[in-house]
C-alpha cells in the first residue's frame, strides 16, 4: 500500500510538472484570448464494487475533484466552490460566449459498476463529508448498503 502511495504521489508530480508546461505553451503562444479548464471525472477514492467493499470508500475524497480554471481577463464572477462539472462550461459559454445557458442543480450521484445507469443522489456527503450527512440524518452508509441491494 506505501509503495502505491509513493507511485502515486510521483505520477503526480510528473504530470504536474507537464501540465504546467502545457498551460505556459498555451498562454505564451496563443494568438487570441485563452480560457484553460482541468477538469477530472472523479477523484482518486475507492469505488467499491460490492456491499463488503462499501467500508473502504470515502465519499468525498471520490467525489471532490480538480476543478480548475484560467479565464482570459480574470472574468471569474460566475464560478463559486461548490460548482459541479455540469456548470464549468455553463459558466464558460455565458461568460464569454454570451449563450444564456442556465445553470443545473449541482449533485453528485453514484452508481455501482456492476449497474452503471442506476443513480443514488449522495451530494450532501460529497461536499460535506460523510459525517455531515450522517449528522444530518442521511445515513448514508445505511442507503448506500440498500442501494446496493437494489
Amino acid at each position: 500500500m506505501e509503495s502505491d502511495k509513493r507511485k502515486y504521489r510521483g505520477e503526480v508530480l510528473y504530470l504536474n510538472t507537464l501540465t504546467l508546461q502545457l498551460i505556459d505553451t498555451i498562454l505564451g503562444e496563443s494568438k487570441r484570448q485563452t480560457a484553460i479548464l482541468l477538469q477530472a471525472d472523479h477523484g482518486p477514492g475507492y469505488l467499491p464494487d460490492t456491499e463488503a467493499e462499501l467500508s473502504q470508500m470515502s465519499i468525498p475524497e471520490r467525489y471532490q475533484i480538480l476543478n480548475a480554471s484560467y479565464f482570459p481577463g480574470g472574468k471569474t464572477e460566475g464560478l463559486y466552490p461548490t460548482i459541479s462539472p455540469i456548470n464549468t462550461f455553463r459558466v464558460l459559454f455565458n461568460t464569454y460566449l454570451r449563450t444564456g445557458l442556465p445553470l443545473r442543480p449541482d449533485r453528485s450521484y453514484f452508481s455501482p459498476f456492476l449497474r452503471p445507469y442506476n443513480f443514488l443522489d449522495i451530494t450532501d456527503a460529497a461536499q460535506y463529508g460523510e459525517g455531515a450527512a450522517m449528522r444530518a440524518g442521511a445515513g448514508m452508509r445505511q442507503r448506500l448498503r440498500d442501494y446496493m441491494h437494489q
